[in-house]
């Protein structure tokens, strides 16, 4: 079964490892989903720390949505304050949505890189998503379908015009700061050739 797979802000923050991330789910490995809060969060983030311009924010996030019609999951009422209750500090009641989200989807996974805060609400629900990194979000994917992981970062490098990459600078984008997939860059090298 394709899992369900719910991309928190702070993942869709980093353009680079996103669409990364939205390559390879292009190949039917796994089906991303977010909420217009989810988006929210990462456009006002990234404007304001990053001074992204409002326009090309606004055109990334268009370009996202129609490419993943079916991607946005708008959490009830319902799921809003289940997580919020289960959420003790402000850092964790700033992701409840994120987590009503997954929970409204019925998602599988949660990929996010704050894990520890996200963690400890789930523990107090008693259900929900499997928490992972993007790098170990990857890496699960590896394992089930290298072929479409391989195939996802093909798109992703060939995508890439300005500046372009070969391979081997391509891996090392995917292992530095930029996209923070060291393990996926690993893994991916035994594949070089193919990408």
């Amino acid at each position: 079964m394709t899992p369900l797979a719910v991309l928190d802000a702070c993942v869709l923050f980093r353009f680079v490892a996103t669409d990364f991330l939205l390559c390879v789910a292009r190949t039917g490995v796994y089906v991303p989903l977010w909420s217009d809060a989810i988006h929210a969060e990462w456009m006002t983030n990234l404007g304001r720390k990053r001074m992204v311009p409002e326009d090309r924010l606004a055109w990334r996030h268009a370009r996202m949505r129609a490419a993943f019609p079916e991607a946005t999951v708008s959490p009830d009422l319902a799921d809003l304050v289940e997580a919020t209750s289960a959420c003790l500090t402000d850092a964790e009641r700033k992701d409840a949505h994120v987590i009503a989200t997954a929970l409204a989807a019925g998602a599988d996974i949660l990929v996010t890189d704050n894990v520890r805060d996200m963690a400890a609400v789930l523990v107090r629900l008693r259900r929900g998503p499997r928490l992972l990194t993007p790098d170990q979000f990857v890496a699960e994917l590896y394992e089930t379908d290298r072929d479409a992981v391989t195939t996802g970062a093909r798109l992703h490098r060939t995508s890439m015009t300005r500046p372009p990459y070969d391979p081997a600078a391509y891996l090392a984008l995917l292992a530095g700061p930029r996209a923070g997939l060291p393990r996926t860059a690993s893994l991916l090298a035994t594949h070089q050739t193919a990408l």
